[in-house]
């Protein structure tokens, strides 16, 4: 049984880890504020209740032990952190998804 799940794309796109500069996207800018801290500026808000948001690293070879956190700063920012194996904040190129779920 398959399930429909009506969302809107928000914003999509690729950043580059060192600078924080987009490689390429729509709907929201990216930057860099620390290494391994990024935020994506949505050109619409997205309330965390509606947001969806999926980072992947980027790359050939995207390094390895690298997780991803994503925090809802407001409705137009979102705060992406990648640390290391050991936890540090490290810096790596990334590809970014976000939907807008539509309210219940």
């Amino acid at each position: 049984m398959s399930q429909n799940y009506p969302s809107s794309l928000a914003a999509l796109g690729a950043v580059t880890g060192a600078t924080g500069v987009a490689i390429n996207g729509a709907g929201a800018s990216s930057a860099r504020t620390f290494a391994g801290i990024y935020t994506l500026t949505l050109d619409q808000g997205c309330d965390a209740s509606q947001c969806c948001v999926q980072v992947t690293g980027r790359g050939a070879a995207p390094a390895t032990g690298r997780s991803w956190t994503v925090t809802h700063t407001s409705d137009t920012v979102k705060t992406v952190l990648c640390t290391d194996e050991a936890g540090a904040a490290a810096d790596q190129d990334f590809d970014y998804v976000i939907h807008k779920l539509p309210l219940s």
